[in-house]
């Protein structure tokens, strides 16, 4: 299994408008990639927005990059995305429960 992690800074004061587009827009395009396992989205505070997404192979989780990218042109350029780091690597460690299968909606 593979993640990307990407950590973005977007204006003060619009972190749930980018997180209801993230819910509406981008969410489920993941969702229906192959090979997809995962994606969450975390309001770090102070603007910063952290997302991870989980693939079962590696070029599934490069190619999420050009998903995100496209998503941020299209729905989110108004809130002027500042990408602060992004990292993408073999998950070596992982457990989850139920619960984590139970959709989040903004």
């Amino acid at each position: 299994m593979y993640a990307t992690i990407r950590r973005w800074r977007v204006d003060a004061g619009s972190m749930d408008e980018v997180m209801h587009r993230c819910d509406q827009f981008i969410a489920d395009q993941f969702a229906e990639m192959p090979g997809f396992c995962a994606y969450e989205v975390m309001d770090c505070g102070d603007g910063t927005l952290c997302s991870m997404t989980m693939f079962t192979d590696e070029e599934s989780a490069r190619r999420s990059n050009d998903v995100a990218a496209q998503f941020v042109r299209e729905h989110a350029s108004e809130f002027h995305p500042e990408r602060l780091s992004s990292w993408t690597g073999e998950v070596k460690v992982n457990r989850a429960r139920n619960e984590v299968l139970e959709p989040a909606h903004a």
